[in-house]
């Protein structure tokens, strides 16, 4: 379920549940169970249309629903200098990585987590 605590705010752009792009467009309307979030939604293929959420993001107050509103994942990054036979990191930059790394550095990896979704990328040292 959506999390109940998380403030949908007008002119922010989320995303659905289903993956779908949608923006808050007036959070001042009322409806039958309080007040309501009008926004647009646009579909994977570009098409655009209207809808209304409860405060908390859901579309339905009884199920879950692809077009329920997610909040924001938050995203984190971290540096990890490679080694011979060791990784030495879980550093906030590349720069702070490189003021720890030793001349014995092989590589360094930026390592990015979204969700419960996850990059590495090798960087160039």
């Amino acid at each position: 379920m959506t999390d109940t605590n998380y403030k949908f705010e007008v002119g922010e752009w989320y995303k659905t549940r289903n993956g779908w792009s949608a923006q808050i467009l007036d959070d001042d309307f009322k409806g039958p169970d309080g007040k309501v979030l009008v926004g647009k939604v646009q579909n994977e293929i570009g098409f655009e249309f209207v809808r209304a959420w409860h405060e908390d993001g859901r579309w339905s107050k009884d199920r879950e629903s692809g077009i329920d509103l997610m909040p924001p994942v938050e995203t984190k990054e971290f540096w990890i200098n490679l080694y011979g036979d060791y990784i030495s990191g879980g550093y906030a930059s590349n720069p702070i990585a490189d003021e720890f790394a030793s001349n014995r550095r092989i590589g360094l990896l930026k390592i990015t987590i979204t969700g419960d979704k996850y990059e590495v990328e090798k960087v160039a040292i």
